[in-house]
């Protein structure tokens, strides 16, 4: 399986801004890297994951003292109801997407989507969790704009990539 890859190999990430860690890293990859603070909450939550130890280097190849692990998100849900989400033909572009009334019921903290597993799915409440602890570094778009209401957000990359640009 995919945790077996990351006991045989230890990822190193290049970190080029040493001066702000965020708990929710942006590797920009498809790897997460998440805080300890951060997991630490993710677990009281029962967030069904893994943690993978990483190692952080910056611009001199220097190896940095960290709280990061590689997060590994487990819980999968087949969760768009296709009927009613909009999906071009190529499953490449969402352009709106419905969660199923079954999955809402299921209430489930954080998972992916199994037809598109670069998307992840964070309840409200596991939202409001980690604004009032002042976790760093996540952003969110309200499932309501893809016709769902308010009972999940999702992290979009290409708001992140646009703001981080921006800067």
């Amino acid at each position: 399986g995919l945790g077996d890859v990351y006991k045989r190999q230890l990822l190193t990430f290049l970190i080029s801004d040493i001066s702000f860690f965020p708990d929710y890293l942006n590797t920009w990859t498809n790897y997460i890297l998440l805080s300890k603070r951060m997991t630490d909450i993710l677990k009281e939550l029962q967030v069904y994951f893994e943690l993978h130890k990483v190692k952080l280097i910056d611009n001199k190849g220097n190896e940095l003292d960290h709280p990061y692990s590689l997060f590994n998100l487990l819980e999968i849900q087949d969760a768009i109801d296709k009927e009613r989400s909009i999906i071009d033909d190529k499953n490449i572009k969402i352009i709106k997407i419905v969660i199923k009334d079954s999955i809402i019921a299921l209430a489930k903290p954080m998972f992916r989507f199994i037809d598109h597993p670069g998307f992840i799915a964070v309840h409200h409440n596991l939202v409001n969790t980690l604004k009032s602890n002042q976790i760093t570094g996540c952003e969110y778009i309200p499932m309501d704009q893809f016709q769902v209401g308010t009972e999940f957000d999702m992290p979009c990359v290409d708001e992140l990539i646009k703001r981080h640009n921006k800067l």
